[in-house]
């Protein structure tokens, strides 16, 4: 029989032939935010910035936590490494659940509460990804002090399971099920609700088409077409709502899945059947693709971060000619 922490470094070695490549896109992402962050950074853009620096804590913590195991196989049984370790693999994954939830409700306020979310500055999303972050924080934080302080035996593997089985139910039900579940099915309704505001927009913008015909036609010359702002906010809207669909669409159909399957074994935990465990496992792999899905969504909806992704691929090529040029007799 394999055990549990063998079977998920085995998965984790794996996943790095993905992760490795998501970690670059995301450190890609985050260098072109920090290089013009007045531009770049608005009240949306701002998740999708802590979005892009969880992906990339999570990615580390999986390497960090595999490579060792490979290289010293001792390093694993170390008491500091094993809680390090085990912090990592409860908080990180439900953590990215938690921020896409905060994602979510920030464009179900932008929906309902157009005229006031308008008036939000990058200091409301911060806030919003804080108070996330404070809640998932104090439900795991009791069980990491209570494991820390337990006794081990010399030698001892590291197991990531939480040891209150009860405890260990409630915060999987509060940080993982309750979340993903309000997502799942809330996405329906938002889905509905941006396509009706898609339809509205298309009607209006019909009928100023029509005002504007009109208006020409009364008085050559007159101008009567939507000020630039309007349309640029439009636009942005649009955008946003469109990536928003996107990622939870990707984050439902890679995540959803470890979801169920983790709280089963969880539930029947320690007398889970061993296909379950395997399952789980398989799924929780398939999971962590969302660290290299998630970047190129970006680059796919926002035209400035393209741009400048763009414009840094033409630099390093630029610069793999020059250098092939200079070695070239």
């Amino acid at each position: 029989m394999i055990h549990s922490h063998e079977y998920i470094s085995q998965s984790k070695r794996q996943m790095l032939c993905f992760l490795v490549p998501g970690f670059i896109l995301n450190s890609w992402v985050l260098s072109i935010f920090l290089r013009n962050l007045r531009r770049h950074v608005t009240p949306f853009t701002v998740y999708v910035l802590m979005n892009t620096i969880l992906e990339m804590a999570m990615t580390a913590s999986v390497a960090v936590t595999s490579v060792p195991q490979v290289i010293r196989r001792g390093v694993y049984l170390k008491p500091s490494w094993c809680d390090f370790f085990k912090y990592a693999s409860w908080t990180l994954p439900s953590l990215l659940i938690i921020l896409h939830s905060v994602i979510c409700l920030d464009r179900w306020l932008a929906l309902l509460r157009p005229l006031w979310y308008r008036t939000k500055t990058i200091k409301f999303g911060l806030c919003a990804t804080f108070v996330g972050f404070l809640y998932h924080q104090l439900w795991y934080l009791p069980a990491f002090i209570i494991d820390s302080l337990k006794e081990r035996r010399p030698n001892q593997t590291c197991d990531t399971a939480i040891t209150a089985i009860t405890y260990r139910a409630v915060v999987k039900v509060f940080t993982d099920v309750l979340p993903e579940a309000a997502i799942v099915c809330s996405y329906p309704f938002l889905l509905y609700r941006v396509w009706r505001r898609g339809a509205a927009r298309r009607e209006q913008g019909r009928e100023q088409r029509r005002s504007y015909r009109v208006a020409v036609a009364a008085a050559p010359g007159a101008e009567a077409l939507p000020d630039a702002g309007d349309v640029t906010r439009m636009r942005t809207n649009g955008i946003e709502m469109r990536l928003t669909i996107c990622m939870l669409v990707v984050q439902m159909a890679c995540w959803v899945p470890y979801s169920i399957t983790s709280s089963v074994s969880n539930f029947l935990k320690p007398h889970e059947p061993l296909a379950l465990l395997y399952v789980a496992f398989a799924t929780y792999e398939f999971g962590h693709i969302l660290c290299l899905l998630d970047p190129i969504i970006y680059l796919s909806y926002f035209p400035g971060l393209r741009s400048a992704w763009l414009s840094d691929v033409a630099g390093i090529r630029r610069l793999l000619r020059l250098q092939s040029n200079a070695i070239a007799p």
